[in-house]
């Protein structure tokens, strides 16, 4: 009978040690997994394009276009994939009807000698490619080690610069913070 008990135990001790893995506020302390998921991605994604289809920019009577540029990867993950998170932006934009985007593809050389700061070779640019703005950003990552775990803070931040200005015409960023505890072999 005690046999039974003590493996009774250990099937709850078992079954009860795996952390949840969930999305947590900037300000909550859940023990999770500390990467970014693709639910977070997605969630990004539909934020940014509501905020640009909200903001000053959105034209009635013409598509704004589009071309994207660069977004920096600040993370820790060299595999963080920017090509489907801005794919999916553009797809949420698109449905709008208020946005086109230029494919890079068409001009590869141009997009890859475009400086940041020669407002000239953008004008040009801006004019070649017949857009009206550029999107780019930035995915950061900064992590603390806390007791036997890690906590990670993200922050996904995108902008719209008028091709012709080189203004800034918005921006808007979206932020995650994990915990995840680690198991002795991890430490």
């Amino acid at each position: 009978m005690k046999f039974l008990i003590y493996i009774f135990i250990i099937l709850i001790c078992l079954n009860g040690c795996t952390p949840p893995e969930t999305r947590m506020g900037l300000d909550d302390n859940l023990i999770i997994d500390t990467d970014l998921t693709v639910t977070d991605l997605k969630a990004t994604a539909q934020k940014m394009s509501r905020s640009i289809a909200k903001s000053k920019i959105s034209s009635k009577d013409k598509p704004l276009r589009i071309v994207f540029m660069k977004v920096e990867n600040r993370t820790f993950d060299d595999t963080f994939d920017s090509y489907n998170l801005l794919s999916q932006i553009r797809k949420e934009l698109i449905a709008s009807n208020n946005f086109e985007f230029i494919d890079r593809k068409q001009f590869p050389e141009i997009i890859n000698n475009l400086s940041g700061s020669d407002l000239e070779k953008r004008k040009e640019i801006a004019k070649l490619m017949n857009v009206d703005y550029f999107l780019t950003g930035r995915a950061y990552a900064d992590s603390i080690r806390k007791g036997g775990g890690r906590e990670v803070y993200y922050r996904l931040s995108f902008r719209l610069t008028d091709a012709k200005t080189g203004g800034i015409v918005w921006c808007d960023d979206d932020e995650y913070k994990y915990y995840g505890k680690y198991e002795p072999i991890n430490r």
